[in-house]
């Protein structure tokens, strides 16, 4: 159910009166209700089945009368529930959401579509997210690109060369490759040691007012001390390539599940770890909310050790980091504070002002274009990146690395002060590299690779047969052909004799098929033949942060030419705090009261 969202903000149970009015029964209301329940109760019943319940929900509730408006597709469906106990329309009026199971009040409490306020202004007859892009402010606004610098200027305490602004164009035309994988058609580099900030501003077609200039990107190039970078990048890599357990992201993946972005080798592709607390559907709040003592930097086994020292480097670089966000994007930071004493166990860092709840760690990992439509709103990432020793130098470009990516947004083609000759010397110079069309090989893999649903239904069809047993037939066939040399692998999960359970760990849950393609070829360009197609990416280097709305903004991360977790190109540090995270004891108080209210 990710990014649905289920019900309108304005529900209110139909046999409840409006705020002030007194509830006064309707006989003929309750007469019409009653008719129509008998002929809709098996279509309603279904309908609630479809939003996750089960028929336990309607064992449980009591006989009552009564209606509620649920969104689905835009629209409000008046349901009827009625029950198979004894009447109880007082129980159920005094509190209706008590006769729903857990899952569906957490579905039903999710909006239909979340709704987000755009300052009025007189500068265009309709505002259109579609045609402009998204509208947020709480990174910075201004009425104009100067005015962005004046703001940014009095965050930094910098000035002059030492704060870059590019301006980027919302397109809403998605540069992708053929396979739909990321593609770069811009990338911005840094241009010299004197430049420490850079800013991506998109300026609103059509605006003068306030916000006519929204900042989309910001990126400090010297976030992380140097010593503190290289650090990490050496603990990091070690610890998670050695005992991090993989997580599944969607992301992985091209739509059609065909593309080997994270690299064909089990041993050394691509891979993501998430630690700290995240948003869980069930709970509609933190994943450890039935948690009596939660591991939030669980690693494979239980060394105890490797976990506390991961915990430690995790924590100090949140500790770091969030004083740079507070300088920086200060509306922001205010938003993911807001709450922090309510929630302190959800929460990364060790001094006061902890603005984020998890982290996920991404060690050559390729993200497909995606939005983080879990996270808080009015909320940001904060991304901070460590790459290998042959890209942490200034001006060189490395034989390999990996762009952060706006697959939705193209270069502007005049620079900061609206000079186009401007823009042209920092092509020149480097600060802005143009890509064109150019063949590149392309991994992919020999057969789509199978979903989490799919690898579950196998697994439970694996272990169904495993319990019936063989018959003795197959046994003895199996016989037979062991004593002919021939070694048939009955099981799709255990490891063969010398073969690393964690390799066979990263196959199965990236589900990646043994053999590829024969050598594909592409050039992708069709996205260089339309100028309006998106691209624009920035060359993040080693310690810097950035910081951007990825709940609202289109992003992605480039594949890595040679993916390699022992020794990883690029290793990001994904900071961020998901919604619903506060409360106390990660939920545990709210979670067993409504527990007990059943």
């Amino acid at each position: 159910f990710e990014g649905q969202q289920l019900k309108s903000p304005n529900y209110r149970p139909h046999s409840q009166p409006h705020p002030g009015q007194q509830f006064q029964p309707n006989q003929q209301g309750r007469n019409s209700v009653q008719s129509n329940i008998q002929h809709s109760q098996q279509r309603d019943t279904n309908y609630l089945l479809d939003l996750g319940g089960t028929r336990e929900t309607f064992r449980n509730m009591q006989h009552c009368e009564c209606t509620f408006y649920s969104g689905r597709s835009g629209t409000d469906h008046l349901i009827h529930l009625r029950a198979l106990k004894e009447p109880s329309l007082q129980t159920f009026l005094e509190s209706p959401m008590k006769l729903l199971d857990t899952p569906i009040k957490n579905l039903l409490d999710t909006p239909i579509k979340t709704q987000y306020d755009i300052a009025s202004c007189h500068c265009v007859e309709q505002i259109s997210e579609k045609d402009e892009g998204p509208y947020y402010t709480h990174l910075g606004a201004a009425p104009s690109v100067p005015a962005i610098r004046e703001v940014m200027e009095k965050r930094s305490g910098l000035s002059g060369p030492a704060i870059r602004i590019e301006k980027v164009v919302y397109t809403g035309k998605e540069g992708k490759s053929t396979q739909g994988c990321p593609i770069a058609k811009w990338v911005i580099r840094r241009a010299s040691v004197d430049e420490k900030l850079l800013v991506l501003v998109r300026q609103r077609a059509g605006h003068t007012c306030e916000t006519a200039c929204i900042i989309v990107v910001i990126l400090i190039w010297e976030g992380v001390p140097r010593n503190v970078a290289d650090h990490l990048y050496l603990e990091l890599s070690s610890t998670l390539t050695k005992h991090g357990a993989h997580t599944q992201r969607r992301c992985a993946i091209n739509e059609e599940r065909t593309c080997a972005c994270q690299g064909l080798n089990p041993d050394a592709s691509g891979a993501s770890f998430s630690f700290g607390c995240s948003w869980s559907m069930y709970y509609n709040g933190c994943k450890f909310a039935r948690s009596k003592i939660p591991r939030k930097f669980k690693l494979l086994g239980d060394d105890s050790k490797e976990e506390g020292r991961l915990e430690h480097n995790l924590q100090n670089l949140a500790t770091i980091m969030g004083p740079m966000y507070k300088t920086l994007a200060p509306e922001a930071y205010a938003n993911q504070v807001e709450h922090e004493h309510r929630a302190p166990d959800c929460r990364l860092g060790h001094k006061e002002g902890r603005p984020f709840s998890g982290v996920t760690a991404c060690i050559d990992f390729c993200a497909h274009a995606h939005r983080d439509l879990h996270n808080m709103h009015s909320g940001s990432t904060v991304v901070c990146t460590l790459t290998r020793e042959d890209n942490r130098d200034i001006g060189k470009i490395p034989e390999d690395e990996q762009l952060h990516v706006l697959p939705l947004y193209k270069a502007s083609s005049t620079d900061e002060f609206g000079s186009e000759e401007g823009q042209q010397e920092k092509i020149k110079s480097g600060a802005i590299e143009v890509l064109n069309a150019f063949r590149r090989q392309v991994r992919m893999l020999s057969e789509p690779a199978k979903s989490c649903r799919q690898k579950k239904l196998e697994a439970k069809k694996n272990a169904a047969n495993k319990n019936a047993g063989l018959d003795i037939k197959a046994e003895k066939n199996l016989q037979a052909k062991l004593k002919a040399g021939t070694y048939e692998n009955i099981t799709h999960s255990a490891a063969g004799p010398g073969q690393d359970p964690f390799r066979m760990q990263i196959k199965q849950e990236m589900g990646l098929p043994g053999p590829q393609k024969p050598e594909m070829w592409s050039d992708n360009e069709h996205n260089f033949l339309d100028p309006e197609i998106g691209g624009v990416a920035v060359a993040p280097s080693h310690g810097s942060i950035l910081i951007e709305c990825a709940k609202r903004e289109l992003h992605a991360t480039t594949p890595v030419k040679n993916p390699d977790r022992n020794h990883p190109t690029r290793l990001s540090l994904v900071f961020y705090q998901h919604k619903n995270m506060n409360e106390a004891k990660h939920g545990l108080a709210l979670w067993e009261a409504k527990m007990a209210e059943k």
